[in-house]
């Protein structure tokens, strides 16, 4: 479900299909039956590992630059 306070409002099933939807800037109550997911989604199990190590990641790119010597040009 994506629920908007300016803008389309929808409600999209597990498979990705749109099956309830708003129309732009017009207040509304969208109901609709939509099947539960019984296998466990990578977002809920992984999500915080992912989060750490983008933010490691980033770290390391920050870092990376400043621990390398540069290298100095020959005077021509």
């Amino acid at each position: 479900m994506r629920a908007a306070s300016t803008g389309i409002s929808t409600v999209v099933s597990p498979e990705g299909r749109v099956v309830e939807r708003s129309q732009m800037f017009r207040p509304a109550i969208l109901t609709a039956k939509v099947a539960l997911v019984k296998t466990p989604q990578p977002g809920p199990r992984f999500g915080p590992l992912v989060g750490w190590g983008l933010m490691g990641l980033a770290i390391a790119f920050v870092i990376a630059p400043a621990a390398v010597p540069r290298r100095r040009r020959k005077a021509r």
